[in-house]
């Protein structure tokens, strides 16, 4: 019995030691993680701060003068109207230049229906000048 009894006294020995090295692994792992989350939070917030104190020289130095920003826009607004009146002025004679191409597409269509006519008329004259002259000969 004492033999059975000191291999149980062993085996809990074993268990316990086996749980306690599963204990410290787990304390260590959860240690390395609360480190290393600390240390990204950190640089973090240093990196937070850095960029705050950029932002706040940055605004000091670029102050907005609202005077030379009106003059800016009222220029803007000026050219812009000055170039709505060019294309205004642009679209005016290239509507007028497309009524000239329609017109002189009309007069040459009514020029070649002309010279049809008059082939016409030129060839029936022939034709009945001809006959006449053959029935007058006969």
């Amino acid at each position: 019995m004492k033999i059975y009894n000191q291999k149980s006294i062993q085996q809990q020995s074993i268990k316990k030691s086996d749980e306690k090295i599963e204990q410290d692994k787990k304390m260590l792992m959860v240690s390395g993680i609360i480190f290393f989350m600390l240390l990204i939070v950190s640089v973090w917030v240093i990196n937070i701060k850095n960029i705050f104190q950029i932002n706040s020289i940055k605004n000091n130095d670029n102050e907005f003068n609202w005077t030379e920003i009106k003059k800016e826009l009222s220029s803007i607004t000026i050219e812009m109207k000055k170039n709505m009146g060019e294309i205004k002025n642009l679209q005016q004679p290239a509507s007028s230049s497309l009524l000239f191409v329609k017109e002189s597409i009309e007069a040459k269509n009514n020029l070649d229906l002309l010279k049809e006519r008059l082939e016409k008329n030129v060839l029936l004259e022939q034709t009945t000048a001809i006959i006449a002259t053959s029935t007058t000969k006969q």
